[in-house]
């Protein structure tokens, strides 16, 4: 069973080792790991119960892959994913289509192919899904062995046998009775077999199987026995490829992060769109007091003012009325020559009478003409006037030498 505080621990490794058969309820070895490589903890139980952990690596029985030495063509990179399951055809019983192909390595266009069946891996990412699992890489379990260059390097688990003949490749097999006396017909096969394996100078092993080794080494007249005294399934991986590539590639990790944070997330989401329903009721009270403020102002404008037929500004529309009613009572109003002038004088100053060209008053606006040294004190006029309350417009004249002659067209603020 895994235990909860496995979820608290960050930058952890899930290393499962998965069988080849994919029933709903096989047991599975597995193992934490550590940022160091260090197992914190392991155990054996079904997908169901596994820990969880910062990321998943499957390591899957080499029996499951077929590895072969090929020439690539001559394709173009983007096209050469596509050609691999036809370019070993002639060497599996599959079809293409059944089979799953990367490159294990590669030097120029001499390359080794990694083939599994796609089924099984089809099942086995399946398997993990429904497990709540996403692999980060997947490859064979020869590949955690020790690797060491003109050596072999063997394991035994039960009845059967790991070998590891080079950086990216290995075999398995099972042993019979007979074994431990006569060298297996497919070590030896694997040993004559020089253009898929090199030769090694020795064969290295795990544990107890040291001594049968030696005794193989021996038959076939190499350096053997030399024992690796620690646990092989541990190792730090040094794997070269990853079989989780093409269709079977890992989602993105971000994807991946958020699925792990899924409760932290559909709070923030449910927090946010709180707050949107919450700024959605608040605009439309203000929406609702706002129309209410205009169809108050509105009646009080039809009683002030019931000849009015249309009505479509109604705060402009009763300042304008006012104004009409202050000039027919005798009272002077804000748009006004003198009124109007006095507010301009308190904004922008004086201007100095070499400057001033004309000066003019007709439908309520006055109309300054004069020079200035620059555009800019123009327009700062016109921000000044703006923040006083009055509407202006600028127009540019004639440049004079150094002077531009300009028109302000000022009003009180009204359309």
């Amino acid at each position: 069973m895994a235990s909860n505080y496995l979820e608290e621990i960050h930058l952890t490794t899930l290393r499962l080792f998965i069988k080849a058969d994919l029933q709903e309820q096989s047991l599975h070895d597995w193992m934490v790991l550590d940022q160091t490589g260090q197992v914190i903890r392991h155990g054996t139980s079904d997908l169901n119960e596994l820990p969880s952990c910062h990321e998943t690596e499957v390591v899957i029985p080499t029996h499951l892959v077929n590895f072969i030495d090929i020439q690539l063509p001559e394709v173009p990179s983007k096209k050469l994913e596509a050609t691999l399951p036809f370019i070993v055809e002639e060497f599996v019983l599959s079809s293409p289509e059944d089979v799953h192909v990367v490159i294990a390595s590669r030097v120029g266009d001499q390359a080794t192919l990694a083939v599994i069946q796609k089924a099984w891996i089809k099942n086995c990412v399946s398997a993990l899904s429904r497990a709540k699992l996403q692999a980060k890489r997947m490859f064979p379990d020869c590949l955690l062995l020790a690797h060491k260059e003109n050596a072999w390097t063997i394991a035994q688990q039960g009845k059967s046998i790991l070998v590891r003949t080079s950086q990216t490749r290995g075999f398995a097999f099972d042993l019979t009775d007979s074994d431990h006396n006569v060298v297996p017909y497919l070590l030896l096969a694997a040993f004559k077999e020089k253009d898929q394996f090199s030769t090694p100078n020795v064969f290295q092993a795990y544990g107890e199987c040291a001594e049968t080794i030696t005794g193989w080494a021996i038959k076939l007249g190499i350096q053997g026995g030399v024992a690796i005294n620690r646990e092989w399934k541990s190792n730090r991986i040094s794997a070269p490829f990853n079989l989780l590539q093409k269709e079977f590639s890992p989602s993105n990790d971000f994807v991946q992060r958020l699925y792990q944070f899924k409760s932290c997330a559909l709070i923030a989401g449910l927090i946010l769109a709180l707050q949107c329903c919450f700024t959605l009721i608040d605009l439309g009270l203000q929406y609702r007091q706002s129309h209410r403020l205009d169809q108050e102002m509105i009646s009080v404008f039809k009683a002030s003012f019931p000849e009015t037929t249309t009505i479509v500004d109604a705060p402009l529309q009763m300042q304008r009325k006012l104004e009409e009613n202050k000039h027919a009572g005798g009272e002077s109003g804000s748009s006004d020559f003198e009124p109007l002038l006095a507010v301009i004088s308190q904004t922008i100053g004086a201007i100095p009478p070499e400057k001033l060209i004309s000066m003019a008053y007709q439908d309520r606006k006055i109309t300054l003409t004069f020079r200035i040294e620059t555009i800019d004190q123009a327009e700062a006029m016109l921000q000044k006037l703006a923040s006083a309350g009055l509407s202006a417009t600028l127009e540019r004249g004639q440049v004079n030498g150094p002077l531009t002659e300009v028109k302000l067209i000022i009003s009180a603020g009204l359309k």
